[in-house]
């Protein structure tokens, strides 16, 4: 059994193997992106563009790390799509020293509704399953030793103790209640603010916090022949997962009564909190009267400049149920046998071997654990540069320990130029993702109520040697104010056809002639 697949074991990622999602730079932050507005910052949909908007559907697909680049002939999505032998020769190192993070995601965003009451206020309704798998602050070596499988002659015999690591795993399903307002309006300067309040359930969970260790790896050889062995002279760590017969179990009525009945093994909230104040130094050209009563044209971007700071994915799901499984370990002198693992098919499978070998009882482990959200601060500056052109500056930086049992979204800084318009808008994001250690080039195109784009368009594309590959496509429905002028010039028409004299004809009927 190679180093890497025991590796693979001792972190229990064997037990999860789905796919913490992006922020759809290329839309989010744009005056006519409806719901999807809400994942950057809660307070956007206040005094929107849009009057209403119904988002069917958007799904963002993720995958992303600082450490391996792809080199290969075909894409990664061509590569999958054509179901091609993915060999090791297609990855390309890093080694720079730094600590190495891996985080792949999946991202459903579904049928999610909003509307604007008044100018003043809006309210929205979301749904959303989203699921993902990181690493985060392992070690150069101890990736090398992962992707090796401790093949190389240089990493054997030799003490690793440099490797404190997290890894988790989650899929989560949201039901989302946002709420915005306008909190001062002095006419050239406007601040808003908004919340949303979040129902998460827990669909799966798990993970292994690695607090620090001491372990070297080495060839054996016996009468049955090579082998691999690891020697722990220390370890601390920390790890938690839901039983597999959890999903094998599992029926369609089940999920049906965990989004319902609240029968689900986790169960949690999440708060969002935004700010947005927006600079409006013509905001009189925006203004228009019908009958000797003046209005303001809600239809229209009228900032200068919009700055938003927002606090997201505050809280967190709590297991505890017959499925959970937590434990801290603190070991010392324990010896892994490759060999041990090579019947091993599930995660309780690995885990008894685990405990057998580290000398842990069914009564230490613990039936309950807690497993945190994402939560980040976005700052977001947006500039008019000139009629529909804009560009914006949006900063990420992740508020999660690196030793937390929680998703992170990885910190990252982007500018996005973009083309705004109702039925047609085009964005280029340029971002530095993944903890500001990778960069990355986007794309997105938005067709009426169609829309496609990617944060890292050069993975998808296989442009260069990609770190990670995103793409996220999506359908809703968009519907403007119903502004008052409307009204007005339907009453002008009527009254110049009711006041307009007939002027009788002077000339004879063609038949006369």
């Amino acid at each position: 059994m190679k180093l890497n697949l025991l590796l693979a074991a001792l972190l229990l990622t064997s037990c999860f193997s789905a796919v913490k999602a992006q922020k759809l730079l290329g839309i989010s932050n744009g005056n006519f992106a409806g719901t999807n507005a809400l994942y950057m910052n809660p307070a956007f949909i206040v005094d929107s563009r849009l009057g209403f908007n119904l988002n069917l559907g958007t799904l963002d697909i993720y995958a992303s790390n600082n450490y391996l680049r792809y080199n290969s002939p075909n894409s990664i999505f061509k590569t999958l799509k054509n179901e091609e032998e993915f060999t090791a020769d297609y990855l390309e190192e890093k080694l720079n020293g730094k600590p190495k993070l891996i985080t792949t995601s999946l991202d459903l965003r579904g049928p999610s509704i909003m509307f604007t009451m008044s100018p003043r206020h809006s309210f929205a309704i979301t749904t959303r399953v989203k699921g993902a798998v990181q690493m985060n602050n392992v070690s150069e070596s101890s990736a090398r030793l992962i992707k090796t499988g401790g093949d190389e002659d240089d990493l054997l015999n030799q003490i690793n103790d440099d490797n404190k690591f997290s890894l988790n795993g989650n899929v989560n399903a949201e039901l989302g209640f946002s709420y915005g307002r306008v909190l001062y309006d002095a006419g050239t300067r406007v601040l808003k603010s908004g919340i949303t309040l979040k129902r998460v359930t827990g669909i799966y969970s798990s993970y292994f916090i690695n607090e620090g260790s001491r372990f070297q790896v080495s060839d054996r050889t016996d009468a049955n022949g090579t082998y691999q062995q690891i020697q722990v002279d220390n370890i601390n760590a920390r790890y938690g997962y839901l039983n597999e017969d959890l999903l094998e179990n599992i029926e369609s009525s089940d999920v049906v009564n965990w989004l319902t009945k609240g029968d689900a093994p986790g169960k949690g909230w999440g708060l969002d909190l935004g700010l947005s104040y927006e600079y409006r130094p013509d905001i009189e050209s925006y203004k228009y009267t019908v009958n000797s009563m003046q209005y303001l044209d809600h239809r229209k971007s009228k900032y200068k400049y919009r700055v938003g700071v927002a606090l997201m994915d505050v809280g967190g799901v709590k297991y505890k149920s017959q499925y959970a499984r937590s434990l801290d370990i603190a070991k010392q002198n324990v010896i892994l046998d490759s060999r041990d693992f090579e019947e091993a098919e599930d995660t309780d499978e690995y885990s008894q071997i685990f405990n057998e070998a580290f000398g842990i009882r069914e009564s230490d482990i613990k039936r309950e654990f807690r497993s945190g959200l994402p939560t980040a601060l976005n700052i977001s500056f947006d500039y008019k540069l000139k009629g529909r052109l804009y560009v914006n500056t949006t900063l990420i930086q992740s508020l999660r320990k690196k030793e937390a049992v929680a998703m992170r979204q990885f910190s990252m800084l982007a500018v996005t130029p973009r083309l705004e318009m109702k039925a047609l808008e085009l964005a280029f994001p340029i971002s530095l993702q993944n903890n500001y250690s990778v960069f990355a080039v986007g794309a997105m195109a938005k067709l009426g109520p169609f829309f496609i784009g990617s944060d890292n368009i050069s993975g998808a594309l296989n442009i260069g040697k990609p770190y990670g590959a995103n793409v996220y496509a999506g359908v809703s429905l968009l519907s403007l104010h119903r502004e008052k002028r409307k009204e007005e010039k339907i009453k002008k028409v009527k009254k110049v056809k009711n006041s307009t004299p007939v002027t009788p004809s002077t000339t004879p009927p063609a038949g006369n002639q």
